[in-house]
């Protein structure tokens, strides 16, 4: 049950950050900018998505079969994203800077609304 209360509360963030980064590019491309300069940036960056992760993981119960599995497997992904931030932070900056801001942030911005989509849809209509 924590696992649809946290699907109903973060699909509709995740939606609205998501739609915000799709409308206003050039205030992401600017953070991405920032992230690669800015080593504090870079520690909050890999610890959000690590946070959001263990939070995922520590709401949901797998062994139960309630149909979580959706939400478990979106945490595993963000904690595998922020440890691979936080310990390989020199391949992951050499990725944003292979990579143009502009198509990192769309990258993230429809990372975000597909994650948005997938636990509001989970939360709201998978009761």
């Amino acid at each position: 049950m924590d696992a649809l209360i946290f699907a109903q509360v973060i699909g509709p963030v995740f939606l609205a950050i998501s739609t915000l980064m799709i409308t206003h590019k050039h205030a992401i491309t600017e953070t991405v900018d920032d992230i690669i300069d800015h080593s504090e940036l870079q520690l909050s960056a890999s610890l959000s998505p690590l946070l959001i992760g263990l939070t995922i993981l520590l709401t949901t119960n797998p062994i139960q079969f309630t149909g979580d599995y959706l939400i478990y497997a979106i945490g595993i992904l963000f904690l595998i994203s922020g440890l691979f931030r936080l310990f390989f932070t020199s391949v992951w900056l050499k990725i944003l800077c292979h990579i143009d801001s502009d198509t990192y942030a769309q990258i993230m911005a429809y990372s975000l609304l597909a994650y948005g989509i997938l636990l509001t849809y989970h939360g709201y209509y998978i009761l």
